[in-house]
């Protein structure tokens, strides 16, 4: 099975983004209660860091 035939339910599911096809491109977001619940602090921690220098 090639990764493009896949139905759209299914991709993206199982990492810390979501991938959504809309038709001729797909979109990439990032799943920040998901990645909270397993890392909690890990996006303040980064966005202190990247504000900071």
């Amino acid at each position: 099975m090639r990764l493009g035939s896949r139905p759209t339910s299914s991709c993206g599911t199982s990492g810390l983004i979501r991938t959504t096809d809309y038709g001729n491109r797909k979109g990439v977001t990032l799943r920040r209660t998901d990645l909270n619940t397993r890392f909690p602090g890990l996006l303040a921690l980064l966005a202190s860091e990247a504000t900071s220098g």
